[in-house]
């Protein structure tokens, strides 16, 4: 699912992933015309109809938001006509990935942070400027729950849980909002998705 939602190309699915279909750990499948490629629509449980829904919030996440299908690779640097990286890597504490944080071989966490400014890079067919949501990603690869420290980007930054693979609710696009240097419990083995919330400008009756 995070190949599918972060990658810059081509999503990695393919028939049966929607809902989990394990093909029996064959991954060379498509010779047997048998139960091990066959695809039970009749027999999904409510589990694999959950993760279904998963995957369709998921594939919109990254149709809806150019920062997911940008046509230019991030490189850790100034967007072009902004003052902003185009990625921006983080531990758990909060702090930003060193050279020495990526050989750590006992690091079980990454997070990173992609901006919406679209600068010179998120354009329309037309060339014109496409803004987008900023986001941040947190993974946890550990055995056990970390707590994960979100990053400050702005002034009074806050954050909004769009998803949660370790929620039973983790389609919910309204989660929770938290302050920038809140810390979130991320589970085992689980991604959080935030965005950054922006409260809406108050009406004024004139």
């Amino acid at each position: 699912m995070a190949t599918m939602l972060l990658s810059q190309g081509v999503p990695m699915l393919v028939a049966g992933d929607e809902i989990g279909r394990s093909q029996g750990g064959n991954n060379n499948a498509y010779c047997q015309d048998s139960e091990i490629s066959w695809i039970d629509w009749e027999g999904i449980s409510e589990d694999d109809r959950h993760f279904f829904a998963f995957v369709r919030h998921m594939v919109a996440m990254r149709r809806d938001h150019i920062v997911f299908h940008r046509s230019h690779f991030f490189h850790a640097e100034f967007i072009p006509g902004t003052e902003i990286r185009d990625v921006t890597w983080y531990k758990p504490n909060g702090e930003e990935f060193s050279s020495d944080d990526w050989s750590d071989p006992s690091a079980k966490c990454l997070g990173y942070l992609v901006r919406g400014e679209a600068g010179e890079l998120h354009l329309t067919p037309l060339g014109e400027a496409q803004p987008d949501d900023s986001f941040f990603i947190a993974f946890n690869a550990f055995h056990e729950p970390v707590e994960w420290t979100l990053p400050l980007i702005e002034i009074d930054t806050d954050w909004r849980v769009v998803a949660d693979t370790a929620s039973e609710n983790n389609i919910n696009a309204v989660g929770p909002i938290l302050a920038a240097g809140a810390v979130y419990e991320v589970q085992p083995r689980s991604l959080v998705l935030f965005t950054r919330h922006v409260e809406a400008a108050e009406t004024v009756e004139l």
